[in-house]
This record gives structure tokens, sequence and C-alpha cells, in this order.
């Protein structure tokens, strides 16, 4: 089952408050409400690009598979979709640094560094 996870993202991002920050990019009360519980059935191909470029991510970024307990519907193993499997859920940078000691930070900052210079 493909299933949206755009608060994944957001907390990847730093964001805290999803429903607010849509709201600030110009997104209608009612489509941000929804984008920021993950209750979304379909979405427009306008706010997903939207979304992509806001958060600099692509859409696979925003999706997950999780696998159907239905045999009918197994994928075998190489099937592309196993790509989009989650093992943890996402966390602010923010949060995950808050307890990393001082002097650790620099090696985070070097490995970010150098993870900026493969663009």
């Amino acid at each position: 089952m493909l299933i949206f996870r755009l608060n994944r993202v957001m907390a990847l991002r730093g964001i805290s408050v999803p429903y607010a920050f849509l709201k600030r990019q110009g997104f209608h009360r009612t489509v941000a409400r929804n984008l920021s519980h993950d209750r979304v059935a379909n979405i427009k191909i306008a706010h997903l690009e939207k979304l992509c470029r806001l958060l600099n991510c692509t859409p696979n970024d925003l999706f997950e598979w999780q696998t159907d307990d239905n045999p009918a519907n197994a994928l075998g193993e190489n099937h592309s979709l196993h790509s989009l499997k989650r093992n943890q859920t996402a966390q602010s940078l923010r949060t995950i640094m808050k307890d990393i000691p001082v002097h650790k930070l620099e090696r985070i900052e070097e490995v970010l560094n150098q993870l900026d210079d493969e663009k």
C-alpha cells in the first residue's frame, strides 16, 4: 500500500508545525489540514510539485510503501516499490542533536558539508 508521509519530510526539515507552514506557503486551510495530517486519498500534481519545491525533495520522498498482507498482492523482492519502504520514523535533526556532546557536533558538520558537496 502506498502511503503519503508529508510529516516525515517536514520533521526532517525541522518544520514542527506543518499546518502553519503550509498556510504561510499559500495552501488553502482545508488542503493544509489534510496534508498536515497525512489524510490524502489523492493529491493534485500542482500541490505535489509545490511541496517538492518548498521542501527540496522528490515525490518519492513524500511516499512510503508498506507490504500488503494479502499474498495475492505480493511483489517480487526486486520490485521498485521496495525502494519506498521506510525503516524508521523521521525526527527533526534539532531533536537528535540536542543530546549529542558539543565536541561531536563538529563531526556532524563535516559529514553534512561532505553530503552538500556531493550534490
